[in-house]
């Protein structure tokens, strides 16, 4: 029953994509960063309904708001970075604990924090909307969405999504084949490494690479990727990492290190 598997998921013994559609959750949550109604994704806010046809929960928050500027993306609300899987309870740890959900909701928030994107649907239902606002305040004063916190909640996730710097990247400085490459993840989202250059070719990993976020206040910890360079190329020039859902790969300079770790 929908019950029963609500429960299972609240514990931990079903994952998100087995009881709820995930890509409808998934851009709801987009949009609480987005309109800064982040404090409806708790359990006592949130209620759930049966779809029919694909026996999937559908998720309705009791009350969408209060809308407000944001100081970062939801699952970086609690510690400041996201490790994967989450540990925590709340019901965005257990949904992020599924990569499927996960994945689901990085690739909403990126194409809803896109450039033209609220502009397109502003100018499409702004008149509604602002008809349906009015009736609101009238029974509900203080649910006035302002525009420019849409505009600051889309800055912050775009910075969260393409931050300036997101790893590091090394190789022994040494003569011979390099097929290690040293990597730290300097960003608070989990990254993956999807492939890497070497004599201008991109060659593919054979299977994604996690890279967990930077600790907060503590050292920066690398991890070593043993990389398959074809024997007719050079070392390793970059390394192509991406949020996991998130659209685009981002090239990371590999640069040259006197020592390296033997693990």
């Amino acid at each position: 029953t929908a019950v029963r598997a609500l429960e299972e998921f609240r514990s931990g013994r079903r994952k998100a994509s087995e009881v709820f559609d995930v890509d409808g959750l998934g851009m709801l949550l987009a949009l609480s960063d987005l309109l800064g109604a982040q404090r409806s994704m708790e359990w006592g806010d949130l209620r759930f309904m049966l779809h029919g046809a694909s026996d999937k929960l559908i998720t309705i928050p009791l009350e969408y708001g209060p809308f407000e500027a944001i100081g970062t993306i939801l699952p970086l609300v609690r510690n400041g970075s996201m490790h994967y899987p989450p540990t925590g309870t709340s019901f965005a740890d257990r949904l992020f604990q599924d990569p499927i959900f996960r994945n689901a909701y990085f690739g909403a928030l990126d194409s809803i924090s896109a450039p033209g994107w609220l502009e397109v649907v502003l100018a499409r239902i702004g008149p509604e909307l602002d008809l349906q606002e009015r009736i609101v305040a009238g029974q509900l004063p203080g649910t006035h969405l302002d525009r420019g916190i849409l505009e600051h909640d889309r800055k912050v996730i775009r910075q969260a999504l393409h931050p300036e710097h997101v790893a590091l990247a090394y190789i022994e400085d040494r003569i011979g084949p390099v097929d290690r490459v040293a990597i730290g993840n300097v960003h608070a989202l989990p990254i993956t490494v999807a492939a890497f250059i070497a004599n201008n070719d991109t060659i593919t990993m054979d299977r994604e690479r996690l890279i967990q976020p930077r600790d907060r206040d503590k050292p920066l910890n690398y991890s070593i990727l043993h990389l398959t360079v074809p024997p007719d190329h050079g070392p390793p020039t970059h390394v192509l990492v991406r949020i996991p859902g998130a659209s685009g790969l981002r090239p990371v300079t590999v640069r040259k290190w006197n020592t390296f770790p033997s693990n």
